[in-house]
């Protein structure tokens, strides 16, 4: 019983209904990132880390959050190309999801929209 006089009701407890493996990962991509060499480098740097610990914690899908993306230079392509190929050795799925339509059109005319899946 509490001070007031009042019994104390048991809360329930809280029960996560989406285990880590079954959650997505999701990183935030910006344009800078995919603009030149260094950068990109640096950027495919962390998607790797970030591939390595969907792998480690079962999570089948990286999703790239491409909101904040509004260019892609061609050093960002490649770099994305081969996240998507270390990814899928890795079992790893990765899907941009919030793709700009000029964005998305870059994807298309290199035809490499047929590489990535969409959300």
């Amino acid at each position: 019983m509490q001070a007031n006089g009042r019994q104390k009701t048991a809360q329930p407890e809280q029960v996560d209904l989406h285990p880590p493996a079954l959650r997505d990962s999701l990183v935030t991509v910006t344009s800078e990132e995919l603009s030149t060499f260094r950068k990109s480098r640096g950027f495919a740097d962390r998607i790797d880390r970030a591939i390595g610990r969907a792998q480690k914690e079962g999570r089948a899908k990286l999703n790239l959050d491409f909101r904040q993306v509004n260019r892609v230079g061609s050093e960002g392509l490649n770099e994305l190309i081969a996240i998507n190929s270390h990814a899928r050795c890795d079992g790893v799925q990765v899907v941009l999801v919030n793709v700009q339509e000029n964005v998305r059109e870059v994807f298309s005319m290199t035809r490499l929209e047929r590489l990535f899946e969409f959300a």
